[in-house]
């Protein structure tokens, strides 16, 4: 989404709005003081912004004093240890078209994302895909929501390749 003067991906006004367990991510604003969130008050529970340009929130957005388990890629969004966390790598696959249906962007293994919003009230049952959350993402045995709109399921496929190398082939002895 790209907008010319402010929002990016949502301008506001008047009220509290609320964004629970969503990723907002690859967002563009145009105009020189504001960010892909803008406007007035927002609850966040289990929200990711990452990779918005110029920022991921405007200068003047303000954060619901009960938002929790939140994380933003840059300092714009001005989340406390209360609030989530500022400055911090999401880790997420990217957002790609397969064939016409869209691959959602989701927490690579390892990242952040996984199973961080504790025991919260306000978690969504079901993901953005449809998959039943929460799951133990981390394999602590605590199944615990994930931030973002998308739940990391340790159970997908791995074919150790994930990094883009080869590292992970093994040629045996038995094998030429």
């Amino acid at each position: 989404n790209h907008a010319t003067a402010s929002g990016g991906a949502l301008t506001t006004t008047a009220g509290v709005h609320i964004l629970r367990n969503c990723s907002v991510m690859s967002n563009t604003c145009g105009g020189d003081s504001c960010g892909s969130l803008g406007g007035d008050s927002y609850f966040f529970t289990g929200t990711v912004l990452t990779d918005n340009s110029p920022s991921n929130c405007s200068p003047s957005i303000n954060i619901n004093d009960e938002s929790r388990w939140n994380l933003s890629d840059d300092s714009s969004c001005g989340f406390s240890a209360r609030h989530g966390w500022d400055d911090v790598d999401a880790q997420l696959t990217p957002f790609s078209l397969v064939g016409d249906e869209p691959s959602l962007p989701r927490p690579r293994p390892g990242s952040p994302l996984i199973d961080a919003t504790g025991r919260n009230k306000w978690i969504e049952l079901r993901d953005q895909t449809g998959l039943q959350a929460p799951i133990d993402g981390n394999g602590d045995g605590t199944p615990e929501r994930d931030i973002g709109a998308v739940e990391f399921d340790p159970t997908v496929f791995v074919n150790g390749f994930e990094d883009g190398t080869m590292d992970a082939w093994v040629v045996g002895p038995d094998r030429r």
